[in-house]
């Protein structure tokens, strides 16, 4: 087996986009009936659209692995989703009944799939709040969740653009005038990437 260059063992780390993407791809297929289907949060939206499912980002953050990053960069990434879901209803109970359906359909998208949890290094947290608004004249109920997704630690090993890589030499003993034969090698040295 050989080994990893720097730039795969760089382009193997998992990146936020990549989880953004398959929270959503999970959630969309996991969960029917809504008309509209966002990888933005819902901030305007027409009655006729809804109910409406939002999965994004809200912003990525990565921590240091270990005391600081003098060295080689190792970081602990996380990903926070914002993940929302927007009904009209004009009956409060409706309302909470839709949200709390609706929510916990998330929770087992995402919790339950093996191919998003092999993804991620796990969950950290998850804040949830309930809105209750209008959409010009209609009454419409939302509910809000922040999701903490630490992904698997990251390295980023430097990438040398002037890796020793060849050694040519050229010999010849004793030095001229005696008329010593010229001895000349080269040698192709494999480096990491």
């Amino acid at each position: 087996m050989t080994e990893k260059t720097n730039t795969q063992i760089a382009a193997d780390n998992v990146v936020p986009e990549q989880v953004w993407a398959a929270a959503y791809e999970r959630v969309v297929a996991a969960i029917t009936g809504f008309k509209t289907y966002r990888r933005t949060p819902i901030l305007t939206i027409q009655p006729e659209d809804l109910p409406c499912l939002s999965i994004y980002k809200l912003r990525d953050r990565e921590q240091a692995l270990g005391e600081s990053v003098t060295l080689e960069p190792r970081f602990i990434p996380y990903l926070h989703l914002g993940i929302s879901g927007m009904i009209a209803a004009s009956d409060v109970d409706q309302q909470l009944a839709w949200v709390a359906t609706q929510l916990q359909s998330v929770r087992i998208a995402l919790y339950t799939d093996a191919k998003f949890i092999k993804l991620i290094s796990g969950f950290e947290s998850s804040d949830t709040r309930l809105m209750f608004s209008r959409v010009g004249e209609t009454a419409v109920a939302e509910f809000q969740t922040e999701l903490v997704i630490r992904l698997p630690e990251s390295f980023w090993p430097p990438l040398v653009p002037d890796d020793f890589k060849m050694l040519h030499l050229t010999l010849q003993y004793p030095t001229p005038p005696h008329g010593a034969p010229v001895i000349e090698r080269q040698w192709d040295i494999e480096q990491n990437d």
